[in-house]
């Protein structure tokens, strides 16, 4: 099959895009209505065992720290798309219509770049005619004889003048996201090694801002705070230098599979960044503000961090956080009164910083289970994917909504979900439906029922919060008769049948007359649990200065993270949750209930550690180049409007309504009613609104009142 994407069918329905699931950061060869999706697979690193000798040849002639070419889908379509229009079907209409068609080619601007060679655009133009070839079943190909003439033809066409529109329907401008995307890791890639070849060989390293995640929070502090880096690591490190922030993860975090976000996206976009989830779903349904693919904000991250050249140390591991003053013996550079014991893939290294900036989210999910069965070996059994039922007996949460694993089969099942928080109430929903792609306008019936689901915790479900997809989950369950509060005493398992058995004890006080008052078993198919986050390997990072942390906030109580008495370390969103949670949870609900922000947000969740980052950057004396008008803080807001130039009262009153208007729903309040207030107070000559709910500054070379 080809690896290239050619789409026979221009006028393709956009859902086909929006439900669109390749598998990342490795996405196999796919087709989706005659979409050939590519490999955008990030090699693992380079296994860097070479002699100092060799090291020292590779760090001369290193790559080009862009990374390796990446030849653009969206290329390739467009020109499948011409020898389509010149009716190529046969070698001999190409070499008669090769004039035409390349002066077709040509005529885009973006097709073939001038700062490429002509032996690129060769290169590129026979993968297309191959993948064209391909999907339409013929035999084409470009030989090597007919290189001199093409390399004529496209020189000469080349000069002369751009005259093809840009095309910017959803399928052009979602495979460009993809593009961009599959560019996005392989410079991850390209970076990561060159920042593993440049401390090969170094005994210790200094580096003066640590950010350990990589995930959502990571991204933000990078993006937020460390905006004067951006776009220097290359640089650096094609110099023989460290850049002087690291950021160190194992991966981009867990959000690779479709899962549905208890947010939309008119409180999880970026007002300032260059991508977006909506880069990766059609217009029409990005403009109806859908809760949020995690995996297409997992997408927009990676890109964004691309982007601005994000300093990636992959494949890494810390497993201590050291203190001077412990470890005077072999302290190595006097400067720093931290360092970190980190494994990596040349070893294990010491890095000496002065600031650590913890993103690492809850950590993994809990598991109290074992007790509960007669036989060790066999929960561990029933923990393993059973190859024949095609889903896993016993799962944990994470596993089940961020994975593929548990979607193998279509078989319908019968599955108790036992917890009571959040991830408990995405579980149940997936249970039902079979997946979570687009569910959050789905009826919870016979119809769209794809198994029993039965959802059991033993404290309640107040944990799950007020959401819209928490609420619509928890009516669901409660009108079908399948959500109980019991708490779960056994597990037996039977090989005969291949069923669970669980028995559940009621609550000793149970305040429901409609829940058991005796013992309840229940055979079913699968267990999946979701009892909390394992806080354990955190805490042992932490064991150094855990006595020194406390909640850091602001002169207004705005909770700002956990951190440490000397603030070198920070602790950022779900981190400061699994580190300290009835502190920062009780301090962010207060902040949550305080600016109006709706209940589809929560301690730990996206919108109010995003928000946090913004406010500690800004009592840095960073300027945020946007705000959002349903998660920050409305301090945050009124700094932004002063800094434009609008009159205090006028900020002040618009400052109100919109903390009126973030009552409008759960997640806040319309594109629409935010253009009506910039309209009402006559400030469209200063501002301009970026996708659902952000206000940026208006660029001085545009029209006034531009809403882009």
């Amino acid at each position: 099959m080809s690896n290239h994407i050619y789409l026979k069918n221009q006028s393709s329905p956009s859902s086909d895009l929006d439900t669109f699931t390749p598998s990342l950061p490795q996405i196999s060869p796919a087709v989706v209505q005659n979409i050939y999706i590519p490999s955008l697979a990030l090699e693992p690193l380079e296994d860097l065992t070479s002699t100092h000798d060799v090291a020292v040849q590779k760090r001369k002639h290193r790559h080009s720290p862009t990374g390796p070419i990446h030849k653009s889908q969206y290329k390739i379509n467009f020109i499948c798309s011409c020898l389509a229009q010149c009716k190529i079907y046969t070698r001999k209409d190409l070499i008669e219509r090769l004039d035409e068609l390349t002066e077709k080619i040509c005529a885009h601007p973006n097709i073939f770049k001038p700062d490429q060679s002509t032996q690129e655009h060769v290169d590129l133009f026979k993968s297309a005619v191959q993948s064209y070839s391909h999907t339409n079943a013929l035999n084409l190909s470009i030989r090597k004889e007919d290189t001199p003439c093409l390399k004529k033809l496209l020189t000469r066409a080349l000069s002369y003048p751009c005259c093809a529109s840009v095309s910017s329907d959803d399928l052009s401008r979602v495979t460009q996201g993809y593009d961009e995307l599959a560019k996005a890791f392989m410079q991850a890639r390209t970076t990561s090694q060159a920042i593993t070849e440049t401390i090969e060989f170094q005994n210790f390293i200094t580096c003066p801002h640590i950010i350990l995640g990589i995930g959502d929070t990571g991204t933000t502090l990078w993006m937020e705070k460390y905006k004067a880096y951006h776009r220097k690591t290359h640089e650096q490190l094609s110099q023989g230098y460290l850049p002087e922030v690291l950021m160190l993860g194992d991966m981009f975090g867990s959000w690779k599979h479709d899962y549905t976000l208890a947010q939309p996206h008119n409180i999880l976009e970026r007002g300032s960044a260059e991508h977006n989830p909506s880069d990766f779903i059609s217009q029409n349904y990005y403009k109806t503000n859908p809760y949020a693919n995690a995996r297409h904000v997992y997408q927009a991250n990676i890109t964004n961090l691309a982007k601005t050249n994000a300093p990636l140390f992959m494949g890494t591991k810390v497993v201590a956080i050291e203190k001077r003053n412990n470890h005077v013996g072999t302290w190595k550079n006097s400067t720093c009164e931290y360092r970190l014991i980190v494994l990596t893939p040349v070893g294990k290294k010491e890095i000496y910083t002065r600031k650590i900036n913890i993103c690492t989210g809850l950590g993994p999910a809990k598991n109290a289970l074992e007790d509960k069965i007669h036989s060790s070996s066999n929960f561990q059994e029933l923990c393993l994917f059973d190859p024949l039922k095609q889903f896993t007996p016993i799962v944990d949460g994470n596993q089940f909504i961020l994975t593929d694993s548990e979607e193998q089969t279509r078989e319908s099942r019968t599955i108790v979900v036992y917890g009571g928080g959040g991830t408990a109430a995405a579980c149940y929903r997936k249970g039902f439906f079979g997946n979570d792609i687009k569910t959050e306008h789905r009826e919870f019936n016979a119809q769209n029922k794809q198994n029993s689901v039965l959802w059991i915790s033993a404290r309640g479900f107040d944990m799950a919060g007020k959401g819209k997809l928490v609420t619509t989950a928890l009516k669901a369950a409660g009108d079908h008769n399948e959500l109980f509060v019991m708490e779960l005493q056994e597990i037996l398992y039977n090989s005969g049948t291949g069923k669970l058995h669980l028995t559940f004890r009621p609550p000793s006080q149970a305040d429901d007359a409609a829940q058991p008052t005796v013992p309840l078993t229940i055979e079913c198919d699968q267990l999946v649990y979701s009892i909390g986050q394992e806080d354990m390997d955190l805490k042992a990072l932490c064991r150094e200065f855990d006595h020194e942390l406390y909640l850091a906030v602001d002169e207004a109580e705005m909770p700002l993270g956990i951190e440490t008495k000397d603030h070198a370390i920070h602790f950022f969103g779900a981190a400061a949750m699994a580190i300290r949670q009835k502190e920062y949870a009780s301090a962010t609900w207060k902040w949550l209930h305080r600016e109006n922000i709706g209940p589809d947000v929560g301690p730990g969740s996206m919108p109010p550690s995003r928000a946090q980052i913004r406010q500690y950057a800004s009592k840095m004396g960073i300027t945020t180049k946007s705000i959002n008008v349903n998660s920050d803080d409305h301090r945050l807001i009124k700094q932004f409007l002063q800094n434009l130039g609008i009159p205090p009262h006028t900020i002040s009153l618009f400052v109100h309504d919109i903390l009126q208007a973030r009552k409008h729903s759960t997640s806040g309040f319309t594109n629409k009613i935010l253009r009506d207030l910039v309209d009402s107070y006559q400030i469209h000559d200063k501002v301009r609104i970026v996708g659902h709910g952000h206000l940026a500054q208006l660029p001085s070379n545009s029209p006034i009142g531009s809403r882009p």
